[in-house]
């Protein structure tokens, strides 16, 4: 992911290599802090619990919601990372496959 999906984003254009790069490392920042909070809450026991569920709870926050909403809006904002698809999921049923009883013109 790291090597090809970086590659990929970049061929997409400037602003979707950029993004990558910023979601890619607030990832990697936001699941690096926390191994350090269980090492200073449960490993060295220099926190209590209110302070460890706390500590928890903002990366939670960050990691989830924070990242959704990042993630959603700038894709929004970024028409490169929009997907064309064509036939029919692009008509949806606009009659395309439909069985049409009592339209037969060949009179068979």
């Amino acid at each position: 992911l790291v090597y090809h999906g970086r590659a990929a984003a970049s061929s997409k254009g400037g602003k979707v290599g950029s993004f990558f790069a910023a979601i890619g490392g607030f990832t990697l920042v936001i699941w690096t802090v926390y191994p350090i909070v269980w090492g200073i809450a449960d490993g060295s026991r220099n926190l209590n619990v209110d302070q460890e569920i706390i500590a928890y709870a903002i990366l939670d926050v960050l990691a989830k919601p924070i990242f959704g909403a990042w993630l959603l809006f700038t894709h929004q904002s970024i028409p490169e990372t929009n997907v064309d698809i064509g036939g029919f999921w692009s008509q949806g049923l606009s009659g395309e496959g439909a069985i049409r009883v009592g339209d037969d013109d060949e009179g068979a």
